[in-house]
């Protein structure tokens, strides 16, 4: 995702094109969309754009990345990760839809 974040900086004001949209977002997009999330692949803490100020766990509780990822640890690292958020964390195959 860096490098959409790369282009992004190179076009100041362009979120607020977003006021007043729908966002839906299951994995990667949800982590794009939200403040921070918790990665699996690597597994580490991130940071997305920021559009809504939340914390996102995607994959919860499946087998991505099984055995890799102790979920019960990754929702305490992100619970307590920088600022205080709500924490959504969505199971394999569920996506939510968030009004900016």
């Amino acid at each position: 995702m860096e490098p959409l974040y790369e282009r992004l900086a190179q076009s100041p004001g362009w979120e607020k094109e977003l006021d007043g949209k729908t966002f839906a977002g299951s994995s990667a997009g949800a982590y794009a969309i939200t403040k921070y999330n918790h990665k699996l692949d690597t597994p580490e803490l991130g940071e997305g754009l920021g559009l809504l100020p939340l914390k996102v766990l995607a994959h919860y509780r499946s087998d991505y990345n099984a055995p890799n990822i102790d979920w019960d640890k990754a929702e305490r690292d992100l619970k307590s990760y920088k600022e205080d958020l709500p924490l959504v964390a969505l199971r394999e195959g569920e996506f939510r839809v968030f009004e900016h």
